[in-house]
């Protein structure tokens, strides 16, 4: 049996620039950290002989690549739709040695 768990976190900095009234252009910069527990084997079926097609299952194992330290950057947009409501849009990407995670963000904001 295959298993894969990854624990992240991370400290950001987030500079807004307003754009307008209620517009604005945000950046994101950070340091993030990712646990990993992965454990288990793939298989797949190799092409050995094409005419005719003749296919071989073969095995990968793959073992728990540990933990990692990278950093995380984003791009996005925020529009406020008064003094209590806004819609945040914005795409991230969190770059560590072990994988590079890629997200787009759509947030509702509500300040209480």
């Amino acid at each position: 049996m295959s298993s894969l768990g990854v624990e992240t976190w991370s400290v950001n900095a987030r500079f807004r620039k307003p754009l307008g009234k209620r517009f604005s252009a945000n950046w994101t910069v950070g340091v993030s950290r990712a646990d990993f527990d992965a454990k288990g084997t793939f298989t797949i079926n190799q092409i050995v002989s094409v005419n005719p097609i003749v296919t071989q299952p073969r095995s990968f194992v793959y073992e728990d690549p540990g933990s990692d330290t990278g950093f995380r950057y984003g791009i996005g947009v925020e529009w406020a739709l008064n003094d209590r409501f806004a819609f945040d849009l914005g795409y991230q990407r969190h770059d560590t040695q072990v994988i590079d995670l890629e997200t787009v963000l759509a947030k509702v904001i509500v300040a209480l």
